[in-house]
């Protein structure tokens, strides 16, 4: 605030080491959390997994109704790879009927499987989402899906040109657990 521009911060995690404690912090700080979760089991355990190699979507799971209870404004983060393109609308279903109301799913595309198919299942999958989107907004049942919402937002605003959402670290910038420092 000391040059008149509000701060705030996002935190983005896997869950596994929040507790009731980390979470009340977090609350009382009003730092925004990203949760990463890739909806159904058998989707999230392909990718997060232990160094032993279980799947961590058990203990993310048992955390998400604490999670909720102190930040019911997390977004869920889904990564969207070659792998799982085909479940992820039902895994946004899974997440919104398990409470989840705010989510992303954000393609992985420096994954070298993308291929033009690939990206018709995607587009499937997305028009899917569209329509569980529009179903629950009729039964008004909260939900924001983040590249959906943020399209409209920007659209009723102003259209966005090539590179603007970013703005090169003038809006935002992301600082990895190493500290180095990204603009987007």
């Amino acid at each position: 605030e000391a040059v008149g521009k509000p701060m705030f911060f996002r935190l983005s995690t896997n869950g596994l080491l929040l507790n009731e404690k980390k979470l009340h912090y977090i609350r009382e700080h009003n730092i925004h959390m990203a949760v990463s979760l890739d909806g159904l089991p058998k989707v999230h355990d392909l990718h997060r997994v232990y160094p032993d190699g279980r799947g961590s979507w058990q203990d993310v799971d048992a955390r998400i109704d604490m999670i909720l209870e102190y930040m019911p404004s997390t977004i869920f983060v889904s990564i969207i790879s070659p792998d799982t393109v085909d479940s992820v609308a039902d895994s946004l279903q899974y997440m919104r009927e398990r409470g989840i109301k705010y989510s992303l799913q954000q393609p992985d595309f420096s994954n070298p499987g993308w291929t033009p198919q690939m990206f018709e299942r995607l587009e499937t999958q997305y028009r899917r989402m569209a329509d569980f989107m529009l179903d629950c907004m009729r039964h008004e049942r909260d939900i924001y899906i983040g590249q959906f919402n943020e399209k409209i937002r920007s659209h009723i605003n102003r259209p966005l040109g090539p590179g603007l959402n970013c703005d090169v670290g003038r809006k935002k910038i992301s600082v990895a657990p190493d500290g180095d420092i990204f603009p987007c």
